[in-house]
């Protein structure tokens, strides 16, 4: 999976980036970015632009449950 990262670095200038992996992997190039003083991370996958990260932590896929 590719994800598109988008990230206020410091000096609070806006960065993006690109990162290609599974979601474990993905978490540590969260950490790293966090670590080296990046914050408001977003990371959402390329192709559908669904939103994976948000706000410090993964975004959980909400589905529908009928009740009828």
């Amino acid at each position: 999976m590719e994800y598109l990262i988008r990230y206020l670095g410091i000096g609070g200038i806006e960065e993006s980036g690109t990162h290609r992996g599974h979601l474990e992997s993905l978490e540590e190039h969260i950490a790293m970015i966090e670590g080296h003083g990046g914050h408001s991370l977003m990371a959402s996958e390329v192709y559908t632009g669904s939103v994976v990260y948000e706000c410090g932590g993964f975004v959980v896929k909400e589905t529908s449950i009928n009740t009828d």
